[in-house]
């Protein structure tokens, strides 16, 4: 997979990595919507860009961030814990 991953690096870097430092948040959008907004970090992924710009969001939307064990892809490393979290969160419980 690392090798994989290697030969696809300088496509993300090139194409696919612009983009996120372009986009603009509509707050306004978010605040105004009637479904409810769940900011998402990973535990360990602290410090890191996306990390503190889901923290960045979450204070402006006025909703605490949801932090979920692991990191980026904490889904797949942290599978059972990741999803009874993601359960609470979807149903309220």
């Amino acid at each position: 997979m690392l090798a994989r991953f290697e030969k696809n690096t300088e496509f993300f870097i090139g194409y696919e990595v612009p983009p996120f430092g372009r986009y603009a948040t509509d707050l306004a959008a978010l605040q105004a919507s009637s479904a409810r907004v769940v900011m998402a970090a990973g535990e360990a992924s602290e410090g890191e860009a996306p990390h503190r710009a889901t923290l960045a969001l979450a204070e402006r939307l006025g909703t605490p961030a949801v932090l979920y064990p692991g990191d980026h892809g904490g889904f797949g490393a942290h599978a059972q814990a990741f999803a009874v979290l993601l359960h609470r969160e979807f149903s309220g419980s």
